[in-house]
């Protein structure tokens, strides 16, 4: 976790109240309403870390945790599409997150273990046991490296054709912000378990700058009406 359940509760309420500023400001703009949600989402995450920790109730809270990080490379490449004006159908996207998400919310023993330590939370999840579940964990693990890697490849190339300077400036933040909320998630979630180490949770790190690019992202968009 970030250090501590306080710290992670203001990561929270900051990108919660920067989430809404996003929506008060800029509500016009499809961009700017897809940038609050992502937001929400991060700061979701922190606030399932805060309630895991003091509330006691590991299996619930972890679930959830799963869940929201579960949608945030398919939210990315979303992302990619929403920024570019070139959107093909969307729902498409969701569907492996949705179907994981679906596993972790019903399947018996999903969360086999965790626990608070002084600088980071531990939590032993079935997708990501490779030695356990070696089919689950190299699918879950595909779906989120594929998206990523996907993301990045088709924003890099629309980056390319793109003339309009306006649209360029707010392809490179959406580009930077897809990788700060992505790649070090899957440095952490999915590679540095399979080497059975522990860390401090990422998202306190990046969720803030996400936070920023998609304030960022938002702003941009909106001025370019």
């Amino acid at each position: 976790m970030c250090f501590s359940p306080q710290i992670s509760l203001l990561t929270a309420v900051v990108e919660f109240i920067l989430a809404a500023l996003i929506i008060a400001r800029f509500r016009k703009s499809a961009v700017a309403r897809f940038a609050a949600i992502f937001i929400f989402l991060l700061g979701f995450y922190q606030l399932t870390e805060f309630m895991l920790c003091t509330t006691g109730d590991i299996d619930a809270w972890a679930r959830m945790g799963f869940i929201t990080y579960t949608f945030l490379p398919a939210l990315g490449l979303h992302l990619v599409f929403k920024l570019s004006d070139k959107m093909p159908k969307a729902f498409v996207f969701y569907i492996p997150a949705i179907i994981f998400a679906g596993l972790a919310a019903f399947s018996k023993g999903f969360v086999v273990g965790g626990a608070c330590h002084s600088v980071f939370i531990s939590v032993h999840l079935m997708f990501l046991n490779p030695s356990a579940n070696s089919i689950l964990y190299l699918i879950y693990g595909a779906y989120y490296a594929g998206f990523i890697f996907l993301g990045c490849f088709l924003a890099g190339l629309m980056l390319r054709k793109e003339k309009d300077e306006k649209k360029r400036k707010k392809m490179i933040v959406g580009l930077a912000a897809v990788l700060l909320a992505t790649v070090p998630a899957l440095l952490f979630v999915i590679i540095m378990p399979a080497l059975g180490n522990q860390f401090p949770s990422i998202y306190c790190e990046f969720a803030l700058l996400m936070a920023i690019a998609g304030y960022c992202i938002s702003y941009l968009d909106h001025n370019e009406k």
